[in-house]
């Protein structure tokens, strides 16, 4: 016999909650981790006190008189033009020529300015010595363009970087962007 077509079936039981497999749950407590440790980190970055980065001259009277003697070499350089725009090696090694009398120039004013006390004034002091490294960089090129070695512009290395990033990296540090590498060659 059937049943009457008005009489309702009971329908299938509800299944049971699935509780979470054991997998799922390590996935949710490392990805909780993740966000939490990710969190942390820029909070730590947007609010943080992270002091000032190495070789900042905490005596800034060195940077006030320094920047404009160098924006005023780097303005008689921007003058020159850039030694990539002459048509022979021998035209260019003049115009580094050139430029390197202004920058010799530049470093002997500003190694004549007071310097801070202490470490600060032997960062100075190093900083002063990578510049007169760089011009003699610039030099030997000269030299070898005028002899007729048309070659890359090659500089020496301290600390593993290219003296010119030292350079550019205690002038920018010290806020004092004029004073960087004029970037020319």
């Amino acid at each position: 016999m059937s049943a009457p077509a008005d009489v309702e079936h009971d329908p299938a039981p509800a299944a049971a909650p699935r509780r979470a497999s054991r997998s799922s749950t390590i996935q949710i407590v490392v990805l909780g981790v993740n966000l939490v440790f990710w969190a942390g980190i820029l909070g730590w970055t947007l609010v943080g006190d992270h002091g000032d980065p190495p070789d900042r001259l905490d005596d800034r009277a060195f940077v006030d008189a320094a920047e404009p003697i160098c924006a005023a070499t780097r303005d008689r350089i921007a003058e020159l033009g850039l030694p990539t725009e002459v048509d022979t090696p021998v035209e260019r090694a003049d115009m580094v020529d050139e430029e390197n009398r202004i920058l010799r120039a530049m470093v002997g004013e500003l190694d004549g300015l007071p310097r801070p006390s202490g470490d600060e004034g032997d960062w100075v002091g190093q900083w002063l010595d990578d510049w007169l490294v760089h011009i003699q960089d610039r030099q030997d090129w000269a030299d070898d363009l005028r002899a007729g070695d048309d070659h890359l512009f090659v500089e020496s290395a301290r600390a593993g970087e290219q003296v010119s990033k030292v350079v550019d990296n205690f002038a920018e540090v010290n806020d004092m962007e004029a004073c960087a590498t004029p970037g020319d060659v």
